[in-house]
């Protein structure tokens, strides 16, 4: 079984996917050193949402491309 574990720094994950029904994923947050309250739990190994065809992926390019073809040179990206 292949492992991922992503490191968040002030960040969210809303979702974890993978074309691969063989990984396990853990999310660190990096903050646990400087938060009052830090997210001890989110160090647990989870299996990702299932999506052969990683389809979410291909959403997002889709979305990346229709802004990029939209936004004007001196937009802030």
């Amino acid at each position: 079984m292949s492992k991922v574990v992503v490191v968040l720094e002030g960040g969210l994950v809303d979702a974890v996917y993978s074309d691969d029904p063989g990984v396990e994923v853990a999310i660190l947050d990096q903050d646990v050193f400087d938060d009052i309250y830090p997210k001890l739990d989110l160090d647990n190994f989870f299996q990702p949402q299932l999506d052969p065809t990683l389809s979410v992926l291909q959403q997002w390019q889709d979305r990346k491309a229709r802004h990029q073809a939209t936004a004007r040179p001196d937009d802030e990206v």
